[in-house]
């Protein structure tokens, strides 16, 4: 009589199963969910999905605990691609320092001061952002930009849009003809 009083039977219908759910914690509608997301990683979760995982979640019967807890994967996932996405470029970096030292050779400082100074004429913020990602690693990118600075001069360079220490006459240009 003890074991059958203590074992909850198995539910049959909808109805049944969600009575279970409710018991077991499930909040009534999944609006009513408290998840907690780090302000560290609010840019990662969309309201849209956010609401999405937690109609999922409601349906198959999670409650807060559970959902907070698969929210923490999550944010623990998010910090070890950060992570693995760091040092995985740090590897391609040197990779691709090592193709081009090994295709240059004692060109290989001389094109990288060109690639530089191509980036500063042509380049604009969002160029320069994209070089700070994995395509700055990718030998072909360096090439391009390598050739590129060949036809540009150090003054080129310096009087670029790019360049905050000197106005370039492009720049000078632009703002006589705003005053006049």
């Amino acid at each position: 009589q003890k074991m059958i009083g203590s074992r909850v039977p198995m539910p049959k219908t909808d109805e049944e199963k969600s009575e279970l759910y409710g018991k077991l914690g499930r909040p009534d509608e999944p609006t009513k969910y408290e998840v907690t997301i780090p302000d560290t990683h609010k840019d990662y979760f969309q309201e849209a999905a956010v609401n999405e995982f937690k109609n999922v979640a409601h349906k198959i019967g999670l409650n807060n605990e559970q959902v907070n807890a698969l929210v923490d994967y999550q944010v623990a996932q998010i910090n070890y691609q950060a992570e693995n996405q760091q040092s995985s470029m740090a590897v391609q970096k040197e990779e691709a320092e090592t193709a081009l030292k090994q295709e240059w050779g004692f060109e290989y400082d001389k094109n990288v001061r060109a690639a530089q100074r191509a980036l500063q004429v042509y380049g604009d913020n969002d160029i320069l952002e994209l070089m700070n990602t994995e395509a700055g690693n990718h030998p072909a990118v360096v090439k391009m930009f390598a050739r590129l600075g060949e036809d540009v001069t150090e003054d080129m360079a310096q009087n670029t849009q790019n360049n905050t220490l000197a106005v370039s006459p492009l720049d000078a240009q632009e703002e006589i003809t705003a005053i006049f």
